[in-house]
């Protein structure tokens, strides 16, 4: 691992959080958030799971935004190989600009003034975890210090993330929809949420996608500075202006009327611009953040309507989420796996009719047991630093109880049953099988993160006995997220997914790194090789041009 370089290492003086807010304090805070965005974008943050400047682009940066006798200083450090540049610098920045106080005719930020702050921010980005003598407490401490940090480098395009909830939402649920009644009609429940159709926000968020490539792609020729959403871009539909502002209204806000967030839960904690990654000013709209926004289809859909639901109904309208994420997973296995390596189940099922687990992946003689869960982790679970609240979090959502199991104890179960029920009872697919490797899926990005394996094997582990089911083999447990098998899928075009699991547990015994550190076959950025994906977009980027009405420059009809 690389360590970011901090302020202290530089000025020969460590600062502290008061010291980070007052130096903030010099600046004006419009000049301050349009510097992120700005940023972001020189950065190229986002795009292929990018968190961290390239070399390339640090060498360039760091004349301009270091005054000369720190430049050299902090060119000494690059090349011995600290981290200068990073995504969360700017989240940390901006978060906490949200939070000043108005004051009239502060100076603007000059370049050479930036790179103090950004310093400044990775010193203060720290969390000093408590040390517990229980194993399993010492194991949620350590996910605890880790997920924030994993969620700064996240390995995920948050492009695949916008094209998984837009599947969920056009192909899954219809899919659903088609066998039986649904409970929920999701398009009106955002519609009575936010006052417009779920159809045109799925198309602004699309239409923010095109914009923030855009601006990459204009970055990438050195070309002009990147530009707002504004005027011009959003004339070149037939939207109204009012609609237009309504839409916007729900992912940005306005220094001049907006209620400071709340106090973060911890260091990682940008809650209030993940809800609003969007500055206004005036007519302008800044992206400051692309990972943020391409999320807020997501978000929007699931958690801002939860927010608003009838506390009776916000258990079962996450609870509706599961199956659709089932089928996600299974769509994927569908549309792009090596059926000559895999045969995927879904919902296999007993003799009598009950469920063994959401899936079942053979490979050969070996079967892939599977757990698909939503997993949401609350903010305060997620960003304080509480290995109590951690653990809680763990046992309720992944391991469960004897009369609830979860992912850990419904998997231990369906093992059990392997050697306790006669084989007239299990599903045929199981009849030749010699190997059983349990896998966990969640949908956030928390299945692949630090140490949450080792934890969740641990509680597999202490489950049973494996001489109680020889020969029968039984690997560790694996857990990955939906973001690492969608990256999974090129590799699985030609190999069964036993090898890229048994490749991450032989890799990292201990099953403390993340998957994508302790995989050969599975990498961080977009998932690749993905034609309905590509075929998807195609429809939706065409949707959205006749449905806005988009023209080029020159009056014509717009073209992808």
């Amino acid at each position: 691992m690389k360590y970011w370089l901090n302020w202290g290492e530089i000025s020969g003086k460590a600062g502290t959080a008061e010291d980070f807010r007052e130096a903030l304090s010099k600046y004006a805070r419009k000049g301050l958030l349009i510097a992120c965005g700005r940023l972001t974008v020189e950065f190229n943050y986002g795009p292929e799971g990018k968190t961290v400047a390239t070399d390339a682009i640090t060498k360039q940066f760091i004349p301009k935004l270091f005054p000369p006798d720190l430049a050299a200083k902090v060119q000494w450090a690059f090349e011995h190989d600290r981290v200068i540049f990073f995504q969360g610098q700017l989240r940390y920045i901006a978060a906490e600009v949200t939070r000043l106080p108005a004051v009239d005719n502060l100076p603007e930020i000059e370049n050479h003034e930036i790179g103090e702050l950004l310093l400044r921010a990775a010193e203060v980005m720290t969390f000093q975890p408590p040390k517990p003598v229980d194993s399993m407490d010492a194991l949620a401490s350590k996910i605890a210090e880790l997920v924030p940090f994993y969620e700064i480098d996240t390995p995920t395009d948050a492009f695949d993330q916008l094209m998984r909830m837009y599947i969920m939402l056009t192909v899954n649920i219809p899919r659903l929809a088609s066998k039986s009644p649904l409970q929920f009609d999701v398009a009106a429940e955002f519609k009575e949420v936010f006052g417009f159709s779920l159809v045109d926000y799925t198309n602004f968020m699309f239409s923010l996608l095109l914009h923030a490539m855009m601006e990459r792609d204009a970055r990438q020729a050195n070309a002009d500075p990147p530009s707002p959403v504004g005027p011009y871009w959003l004339k070149m539909t037939t939207l109204s202006e009012e609609t237009i502002h309504k839409v916007l209204a729900t992912v940005s806000f306005s220094l001049d009327a907006m209620t400071p967030p709340k106090d973060p839960h911890g260091y990682a904690d940008f809650t209030f611009l993940r809800d609003n990654p969007y500055l206004r000013d005036g007519e302008h709209y800044f992206c400051l953040d692309y990972e943020f926004a391409l999320g807020k289809l997501e978000s929007g859909v699931i958690y801002r309507v939860l927010d608003n639901l009838e506390p009776d109904k916000k258990d079962p309208y996450l609870s509706f989420w599961g199956p659709v994420f089932e089928d996600y997973l299974a769509w994927l296995f569908e549309s792009y796996v090596s059926t000559k390596h895999n045969t995927y189940y879904s919902s296999p099922k007993y003799a009598d009719g009950t469920e063994v687990c959401d899936a079942i992946v053979i490979c050969g003689s070996t079967a892939i047991l599977i757990e698909a869960k939503i997993a949401t982790c609350n903010i305060v679970t997620k960003y304080s630093g509480d290995y109590l609240l951690m653990k809680k979090y763990l046992e309720s959502k992944l391991v469960g109880t004897s009369t609830k199991r979860k992912g850990v104890l419904q998997l231990t179960k369906a093992i059990e049953n392997l050697k306790t029920k006669p084989t007239t009872f299990l599903p045929p697919c199981l009849a030749k099988v010699n190997k059983i490797i349990p896998l966990i899926v969640t949908k956030d990005e928390i299945g692949s993160s630090f140490v949450i394996n080792t934890y969740l094997n641990e509680r597999f582990e202490s489950q049973f006995k494996r001489k109680d089911y020889v020969p029968l083999v039984i690997t560790p447990l694996v857990t990955m997220s939906a973001g690492s098998v969608e990256r999974a899928m090129r590799p699985l075009a030609k190999m069964a997914l036993s090898t890229i699991l048994e490749n991450r547990i032989t890799t990292d015994r201990q099953l403390g790194r993340p998957f994508e550190a302790a995989s050969k076959y599975v990498f961080k950025g977009t998932a690749r090789s993905l034609p309905k994906h590509l075929e998807l977009l195609t429809g939706a980027l065409d949707g959205l041009m006749t449905s806005f009405g988009m023209k080029e420059e020159d009056g014509s009809p717009a073209k992808i």
